[in-house]
């Protein structure tokens, strides 16, 4: 004769089995994924291995340089700014140069210029303006902040430029 208690413990014990089953699984997939990203880890380890020498460092700071604007260059993206949103109908009433400010752990290399533009034009010829802007090519330019009323309204540019004269600074 079986117990009523014994009855009662198959279903439980195969509802144990399945956890234990479904534990297991988990375990091996997370073990899977802790090993990918071992491996991972040590990948990048092996390519930025301390071989890389300082010229190379040197070099592709140069290349940086060479492909940025530079502070010179700022006036004449200024300039493409403006021609961009003249081409969208938009006019431009006055701009003025906020801040320039040091970006990054290497202050000495990237800068940036706040420029507030103020527009007098319709919603949608500065929106275009806008993409337009942030589209030049060879340049970094981010929309910060953008205000717009009846008829126009004021933009705040992020310009990115560096100043190569400073390489050798600390």
């Amino acid at each position: 004769m079986i117990k009523p208690w014994a009855r009662s413990m198959k279903p439980a014990r195969r509802i144990l089995e399945i956890a234990l089953i479904c534990l297991l699984v988990v375990l091996c997939l997370i073990s899977g994924r802790l090993l990918l990203n071992w491996l991972e880890y040590k990948s990048v380890l092996e390519e930025s291995a301390p071989g890389e020498s300082l010229a190379s460092v040197q070099s592709s700071v140069e290349r940086l340089a060479e492909d940025t604007p530079r502070l010179e260059d700022l006036l004449m993206t200024i300039d493409e700014c403006v021609e961009m949103f003249r081409t969208e109908n938009v006019s431009v009433r006055s701009y003025n140069l906020e801040d320039i400010l040091e970006e990054g752990t290497n202050s000495s290399l990237l800068h940036s210029a706040l420029i507030r533009f103020k527009l007098q034009g319709t919603w949608q010829g500065i929106e275009k303006g806008l993409i337009r802007v942030e589209s030049i090519r060879d340049q970094v330019i981010w929309v910060e902040e953008a205000s717009l009323g009846k008829g126009g309204g004021e933009v705040l540019l992020k310009i990115y430029f560096v100043e190569p004269d400073n390489f050798s600074s600390p």
